[in-house]
């Protein structure tokens, strides 16, 4: 099955959004490359890896992703705040990596910005993403 791509930015990629993504649709539509997922649940990947960092390593894919039903996601915590943590911890990725989002919301976008290196970890960030996910909290960031 095609992935249908919306836009493409540098090594991010938007693709169409649907109910269903599969590990194996998303490594054939980017074959050759590493693929990273910012903040859109991939089917079973409750199955992979969490690091200390939160981010899943599933079927050849890292996700950085809050949405899959385990115990360490049943908290405020979001994907940018997932993905500061790894790249403070391991620096923003390659390009050997794709990074591909599937929504263009505040926690989306900064997740794939802090992945590909084009913001650098902050607790702003961070915060922007908690407030506009789950708290509702007036944000600057968040509310832009």
């Amino acid at each position: 099955m095609d992935v249908k791509i919306e836009e493409v930015y540098e090594n991010i990629y938007l693709i169409e959004k649907k109910s269903c993504n599969t590990a194996s649709e998303l490594k054939e539509n980017f074959s050759g490359k590493k693929v990273c997922i910012c903040d859109f649940y991939i089917e079973d990947s409750e199955n992979g890896e969490i690091d200390e960092s939160g981010v899943t390593n599933y079927c050849d894919l890292l996700i950085v992703d809050h949405h899959a039903p385990v115990s360490y996601m049943r908290k405020h915590i979001s994907s940018a705040v997932i993905a500061s943590k790894y790249v403070s911890a391991n620096s923003p990725l390659s390009d050997e990596y794709v990074i591909v989002v599937n929504h263009t919301d505040t926690d989306s976008l900064l997740s794939a910005l802090l992945m590909s290196g084009g913001i650098e970890p902050n607790s702003e960030y961070e915060q922007a993403a908690i407030a506009a996910d789950h708290t509702g909290e007036e944000n600057i960031i968040s509310d832009l």
